[in-house]
């Protein structure tokens, strides 16, 4: 991945110094750096330093993760544009300007459990974040701007099947390069170990398919816990959901 660095007192930067094990760097420009992170790097938190001529910066936090990431478009727009993602996916932006909001849709279905999380303050961020949540029709749902110390979340469950959008701004309306933030969005399921993408045991799932020449389908939680109570009831059996997740899976194929 490419990271670009940005302060005061940063004259000739040569490397960047990753506290997480084996991460290599290889300088771009005078700003810009690649950071080689392998794959067996634990997702979290980590302190990134940067090296020059003035010798090692102060850390800033850097996050490891282990999902599909986005930028934010870069848009110059009086009207804020609503920006289409997948759930499951960290979006990183900023709040440049006062008074300024992002706004994005996902698509929700119905009796799903959708997580939705701004990273903001746990990243050195000055954003002090708000997050607003939409449905199709306009009316707000629910409203967070603290929950993990000052960064917001929401936990609910879609209603209906549809579109939905997120609202995030400043507590304060101001807004700066320093006002970054990423945007997690968690679609929740009760079978967690077959979750796409990130099951709990996603290589052995991945091998046990190529071994047995097998594919995959996908089924809804709806019809996960209708099969799961229909096995307890006919059988006298209180299955896991992954397992109760084969039953319609079978049936639809």
């Amino acid at each position: 991945m490419e990271v670009t660095v940005d302060g005061s007192e940063q004259q000739n930067l040569r490397t960047l110094l990753c506290s997480a094990k084996n991460v290599r760097c290889k300088r771009v420009d005078d700003s810009r750096f690649r950071l080689v992170i392998p794959a067996d790097v634990v997702p979290g938190l980590y302190d990134l330093r940067a090296v020059g001529d003035r010798g090692i910066s102060s850390p800033r936090t850097f996050v490891i993760g282990n999902r599909a990431e986005q930028l934010e478009p870069s848009l110059n727009e009086e009207v804020p544009t609503q920006h289409v993602v997948p759930l499951d996916v960290v979006v990183n932006g900023r709040i440049d300007k006062a008074h300024e909001a992002d706004i994005y849709r996902f698509a929700g279905k119905q009796r799903q459990r959708v997580a939705i999380e701004c990273w903001a303050e746990r990243i050195d961020s000055r954003l002090r974040a708000v997050i607003e949540l939409f449905d199709a029709g306009g009316r707000r749902l629910s409203v967070n701007r603290g929950f993990f110390g000052i960064d917001p979340l929401i936990d609910f469950h879609v209603p209906s099947d549809g579109t939905y959008t997120v609202r995030i701004t400043d507590l304060t309306s101001t807004g700066s390069p320093e006002h970054y933030y990423r945007l997690d969005s968690d679609a929740h399921t009760v079978a967690a170990g077959i979750r796409v993408p990130a099951a709990v045991g996603d290589f052995l799932i991945l091998r046990a398919v190529r071994e047995s020449g097998g594919f995959a389908t996908a089924v809804d939680d709806a019809s996960i816990i209708t099969a799961r109570d229909d096995i307890a009831e006919r059988e006298g059996l209180l299955i896991c959901p992954e397992g109760a997740a084969t039953y319609p899976a079978y049936r639809k194929e």
